[in-house]
């Protein structure tokens, strides 16, 4: 086992601990599982030339909901075909939730033992699926499978429950407990205690999987072994959802320069890096960041704050409010996509004793007139002097994105936003200088100092996926002004809804201006089905699927759009 020093400190070079790299497996929250074949061929070359244990190298899996790589499944085909690449022992991944009420489906997932590749199953589970684990671990045990049980998010759990779930854990058939901080919001001390909880009750192995939220991992990681963890995960970069993992090359170089283990070594691991991690980093942006470090204290799952931060669509500040409102409501402990959009609508409700920002958007009749709302594309500006001409020989009511100080000022004109950093970077300027209506949604975020301002008025909406209502009030598939605004049309009765700036987004292959463009033909395709009396036209070009006209032929024989 592991010696130590009188410090003690990790010192001897028959440290008895196994490394175990999951890049591919906890990575693939990033890539959907699909890595390109020279990427993978190079990483279990560098695992094996580094002198790591063990190789989490993907999952086994039913799902079938939605596109993923081979690399959630890892056929047996797939590790036979890898096994050239290296010797290095590959395990996978088993999430217990899966199999709830169909544990005997084991059997289409994995062979007898003795008839395959994987050297290890982890069973991920969380406290409430326990008892679904145990059936799964004692199938797989008895198909000669050595095991791992992970208990995710450690700590979550109350301190007077911990004793208790680990008894369960050691009393199911897995080889080895694992305590997961998920969120990444342990402490080292934290693990002093888990060691004296399971020091009477098992004398199994026990290891960590360790997030960085609070960039922290590393001090977990040396803290847990000392107190006697003999597995310790690690990925390439700490490639891993959200702010990622215990980086692999920071643990291999303290034990390989500072402990002296000369089983280990980082140079393959550092050109793995340069050739095929450092361009996915780029990409995904996997690390710590402020959210990430909020998502930890408050024990708020990380997905929550990868998919705002790669949305694009917020500031940090939203970002920590819409995770607050999920530790305040209790939703934020599992990913789910209602949780978040109820908090991304919920950030804007005010606190008991708070007042609301300016006052409700009046109920207008807008039936018999036509709508222009002025999105922020490049060919608005480009084509300013037409749109402006537009408002003035039309007079709609404008419906404006957020606010473009080259738009004229109708006689009914409002702003409208919906995140709060370009409410506070424009508004402002809207009702000083443009001497137009602002209308943002209610509650703390778009509290701007203008509380019974006539000018300033606030509207409450929700966002909830697949969703368009009006009826009381909007409900909005995405936290999206411009759908915003064409809720606003709707819900006062518009007919006739006119767009510019609507230019949509290039067909460049990047994967946020893909998401963008098919959230907004999404929302074309419901506004259509939903409210066939409605007419939706673009007076300039778009990429969207509605019907286009020219403003200059309208401009030119003075007709309505």
């Amino acid at each position: 086992m592991v010696a130590l020093n009188d410090r003690g400190t990790m010192s001897t070079p028959d440290l008895m601990i196994s490394v175990l790299d999951c890049t591919l497996r906890d990575g693939g929250f990033y890539t959907d599982w699909d890595f390109r074949p020279e990427l993978v061929k190079t990483y279990l070359t560098s695992m094996e030339e580094a002198g790591i244990d063990q190789v989490e190298i993907g999952y086994r899996s039913l799902k079938r909901d939605a596109f993923y790589g081979a690399y959630r499944y890892t056929s047996e085909q797939l590790l036979e075909a890898l096994a050239e690449y290296a010797e290095v022992p590959l395990g996978v991944m088993l999430d217990a939730k899966e199999l709830i009420g169909v544990e005997e489906k084991i059997d289409e997932l994995f062979v007898p033992a003795d008839e395959s590749k994987v050297a290890l199953v982890r069973v991920a589970v969380a406290r409430q699926h326990l008892d679904t684990a145990a059936k799964e671990l004692e199938r797989l045990h008895d198909l000669g499978y050595k095991t791992t049980i992970n208990l995710m998010a450690w700590a979550t759990i109350p301190r007077d429950e911990q004793a208790r779930v680990l008894e369960q854990m050691a009393a199911t058939k897995a080889d080895i407990l694992y305590v997961a901080d998920s969120f990444g919001g342990m402490h080292p001390e934290d693990f002093s205690q888990v060691a004296e909880q399971l020091r009477p009750i098992s004398d199994k192995p026990w290891g960590v999987h360790l997030h960085n939220n609070l960039e922290l991992a590393f001090a977990n990681a040396l803290e847990a072994v000392r107190c006697g963890a003999r597995w310790v995960d690690t990925s390439v970069t700490g490639m891993g959802r959200g702010p990622g993992n215990l980086k692999t090359e920071l643990l291999l170089q303290h034990l390989s320069t500072r402990v002296g283990v000369e089983r280990y070594s980082t140079d393959p691991i550092y050109e793995l890096i340069g050739r095929h991690l450092r361009p996915l980093k780029e990409r995904y942006h996997w690390g710590p960041q402020p959210a990430y470090v909020l998502s930890g204290h408050l024990s708020v799952h990380p997905t929550f704050a990868q998919h705002l931060l790669g949305s694009g669509r917020y500031s940090v500040a939203e970002v920590t409010s819409i995770l607050s409102t999920l530790h305040r409501d209790g939703t934020g402990r599992s990913f789910n996509w209602a949780a978040l959009d109820d908090a991304v609508s919920n950030r804007h409700v005010k606190l008991p004793g708070e007042a609301a920002s300016g006052n409700p958007m009046p109920a207008d009749d807008w039936s018999d007139r036509e709508v222009l709302v002025v999105g922020r594309g490049p060919l608005c500006e480009q084509h300013g002097d037409a749109v402006n001409e537009y408002i003035g020989r039309s007079n709609p009511v404008v419906l404006e994105c957020n606010h473009q100080s080259f738009i004229r000022t109708a006689s009914d004109h409002y702003c409208a936003f919906i995140i709060l950093a370009n409410a506070r970077a424009m508004v402002n300027d809207a009702v000083e200088r443009g001497k137009k209506a602002v209308v943002g949604s209610a509650g703390r975020p778009m509290d701007l100092g203008r509380t019974g301002n006539g000018s300033v008025y606030w509207q409450r909406y929700e966002t909830r996926k697949g969703a368009l209502e009006v009826a009381d009030g909007c409900v909005i598939p995405h936290d999206v002004v411009s759908m915003f605004c064409i809720a606003l049309a709707l819900e006062r009765g518009a007919k006739r809804i006119s767009v510019v700036g609507f230019d949509g987004y290039p067909r460049s292959g990047d994967e946020r201006d893909l998401r963008m463009q098919a959230e907004m033909e999404t929302f074309f395709e419901l506004l259509s089905q939903q409210f066939t009396d409605v007419e939706v036209s673009s007076l300039l070009g778009t990429n969207y699927s509605i019907q286009t006209k020219s403003i200059y032929g309208v401009l030119a024989h003075d007709i309505k759009a």
